[in-house]
């Protein structure tokens, strides 16, 4: 009887359109090799600090580089040399009126050194309240020094300007001002690049600012104080 239905049985296809299931087989789990990209490291500003003309060289064209070097103290004696040619251009600035008047000279040079001193002081005294101690007192002075490179070059062309074309002198007053203002911000944003806490730099500034201020206010009537007398 099943013979009866082979003819009919012969028309199915029972392979025809059956699915292939491909099954993969679930190997554990293997550590990925990750290929080392070969990336040559970014040159470094390479710099030699050796000599008071080197050390002018580079704290004009990069200050920063001095600000970033842990151990920038080692200049000190630099950095001393950078205030007193400072001063020097500040004694001419001062003594250069209509006549040569040296005693006005001195006052105006005092000014500037005790300013410094006060700057130093008061950046100083941002990295310890920032809780960093490895900041010593050495390497802000010769950090801040660092950027008096191009203040001298500023006041420089300050003095040919008095005593050429005088009216043309109180915007590199201004100029210098906002230079001198900036470091202690540059120098906290550098000792602090990589540490993570949140600051708020614009009240950091207002903060200086408001202090600057006072400070005019108290020095006005002190001739040897009185660093910004003509801002």
């Amino acid at each position: 009887m099943s013979r009866k239905w082979n003819h009919i049985n012969s028309f199915i296809e029972t392979s025809s359109t059956a699915k292939k299931v491909r099954h993969f087989s679930q190997s554990p789990e293997k550590k990925s090799k990750l290929k080392a990209l070969v990336i040559r490291p970014v040159e470094e500003f390479d710099y030699r600090i050796e000599s008071f003309r080197s050390y002018l060289k580079y704290t004009f064209t990069r200050p920063q580089i001095v600000a970033d070097d842990i151990t920038s103290g080692r200049y000190f004696l630099w950095a001393l040399l950078n205030m007193l040619l400072y001063l020097v251009i500040v004694f001419f600035i001062g003594a250069a009126d209509d006549r040569f008047n040296w005693q006005a000279g001195i006052q105006f040079a005092v000014s500037g050194l005790i300013f410094t001193l006060v700057l130093v002081v008061f950046t100083f005294l941002i990295q310890v309240i920032s809780i960093s101690s490895h900041i010593t007192i050495y390497k802000v002075f010769v950090d801040i020094l660092s950027y008096y490179t191009l203040v001298s070059v500023l006041t420089s062309i300050q003095l040919i300007l008095k005593l050429l074309h005088p009216s043309y002198n109180h915007p590199f007053e201004i100029i210098c001002f906002l230079v001198v203002m900036s470091i202690p911000t540059r120098l906290f944003i550098s000792y602090h690049r990589d540490h993570k806490f949140e600051v708020d730099i614009f009240k950091m500034n207002l903060l200086l600012i408001i202090l600057m201020v006072m400070y005019l206010m108290f020095t006005r009537n002190i001739e040897w104080l009185d660093y910004f007398r003509n801002i």
